[in-house]
């Protein structure tokens, strides 16, 4: 048996063939996102750290910004919509208060008490 032009089996590493699956799906899952290169480094970077036990108070940080982004979201489009309602009610009442003054101040109402031309005397 001649075995000069065969490569040599390398023994297989669980782990090292876990991530390449994962960098596969990682890459995957960036290609149908459409995401930057940057991004997915920063993506690959994070998760290989995680898998190797390195997690970090950044780590968590950014895993429970994403697991509440909805959440998150929700609550501040509902603050932004009454915060909203709110500038609009006091700008009216702001519009109304100025009309009020214009309108005394630019009144063209007699400054004396009218006679009527029945009071002819």
């Amino acid at each position: 048996m001649n075995d000069e032009n065969t490569p040599m089996q390398q023994p297989a590493d669980a782990a090292s063939d876990a991530w390449l699956l994962a960098e596969l799906a990682i890459d995957d899952a960036a290609t149908a996102q459409m995401l930057d290169a940057d991004v997915v480094a920063q993506i690959k970077d994070l998760c290989q750290s995680i898998c190797r036990g390195e997690v970090s108070a950044d780590a968590i940080a950014m895993l429970l910004a994403g697991i509440n982004h909805d959440r998150d979201v929700s609550a501040a489009d509902g603050e932004g919509y009454l915060r909203g309602k709110n500038e609009k009610i006091a700008t009216l009442h702001r519009f109304d208060s100025d009309a009020e003054s214009i309108a005394q101040r630019h009144s063209v109402t007699p400054r004396f008490a009218r006679r009527s031309i029945w009071d002819l005397e």
